[in-house]
């Protein structure tokens, strides 16, 4: 196995600042590039299939903030993103290359955004408004999104939020199969052909609880994904490399705790994910558990602090990952 990845980012930003309102201009890029190899040497026979991945992405972002009364404020602004996403997976060998599927395309993104902001005593609340334009597509996305937090009473908060967002690039659900089961995710932009712009939905709701160095956090949280791609390059067999369309849906919990004792402090998390990914002509129609889904996740860490001195120790405990078993073997004939 040889595997290369490579990241790095640059941002530009001026900020001016009056008494009526507030401006901001960013210019960032960013560059990621993913090579992947895997050979396998049997005999004096030698093959290997790779992936490649490059996401080279441009934006520019300008955004105003008009204060209005003591609690509540306007922002609005627009941004320009340019990306351009290449992907290659191939298998050669000493007398083939074969290029399994490419793809190398650039997509703009213009996005206006608008959002209020209140901040009271027992109340703040945010609620926007933002616009996609993909030109690839020739469509306009509205994404409405709402966040609200309630002092109930002291030390008791209420926090709520919902959302539904749109997303361009997005990743092949895919895996090299390898003796390291190494799972390397490729992105891609979205096409007309075969790759539908993904769609999702959210919302969540919790409680917070502040009190005598006390702090806990309990949040669920529900979300629903439209237009998930899948390469069965991984899922059936080698030479099923057909793309699939489907939807995820996503059910957590997460618990959060922190005190702290003079120099001692202490904080346990506990996140509970169950996630169902359904794909049309994958495991007849029916919904199976995501690759990456592990359904308990607990964590327990301590740090003490001495003078100039910070020890800290932890813990951590997980259920597996989701895996299918055999129903039914064959011996081979002969």
């Amino acid at each position: 196995d040889d595997l290369l990845t490579q990241n790095e980012g640059y941002n530009l930003s001026w900020k001016l600042t009056k008494r009526q309102f507030t401006m901001k201009q960013s210019l960032s890029y960013s560059r990621y590039l993913l090579r992947y190899e895997f050979t396998h040497k049997e005999n004096d026979t030698t093959s290997t299939s790779s992936k490649k991945n490059l996401i080279d992405d441009l934006s520019y972002r300008l955004g105003i903030s008009v204060p209005l009364g003591n609690v509540q404020e306007l922002h609005s602004g627009y941004e320009l993103n340019r990306n351009h996403t290449r992907y290659a997976f191939e298998d050669f060998g000493d007398s083939y290359h074969l290029i399994l599927d490419q793809d190398d395309r650039v997509m703009l993104v213009h996005s206006p955004f608008v959002e209020y902001t209140y901040s009271g005593k027992r109340l703040n609340a945010s609620a926007g408004l933002r616009g996609n334009y993909y030109n690839t597509f020739n469509r306009f996305y509205l994404e409405p999104r709402v966040n609200l937090s309630w002092l109930l009473f002291n030390p008791l908060q209420l926090t709520a939020s919902g959302e539904y967002r749109t997303q361009h690039i997005s990743q092949i659900k895919e895996s090299v199969v390898s003796d390291l089961s190494l799972e390397n995710q490729v992105w891609k932009l979205a096409s007309k052909e075969r790759f539908p712009i993904i769609e999702s939905y959210q919302v969540t709701s919790g409680l917070v609880y502040r009190k005598s160095g006390w702090f806990l956090e309990v949040e669920g949280y529900y979300k629903s994904i439209e237009g998930v791609t899948s390469l069965t390059f991984g899922f059936l067999n080698p030479v099923d490399n057909d793309y699939r369309t489907g939807n995820s849906t996503v059910k957590g919990l997460d618990a959060f705790l922190k005190k702290q004792w003079g120099y001692y402090k202490s904080w346990v998390s506990y996140s509970y994910l169950n996630t169902q990914n359904t794909f049309i002509g994958l495991n007849n129609d029916e919904p199976f558990p995501g690759n990456w889904n592990i359904r308990h996740l607990v964590n327990w860490s301590h740090f003490y602090t001495v003078g100039q001195l910070h020890l800290s120790v932890g813990w951590n405990w997980h259920t597996g990952k989701s895996y299918t078993q055999i129903s039914q073997s064959e011996e081979p004939a002969g």
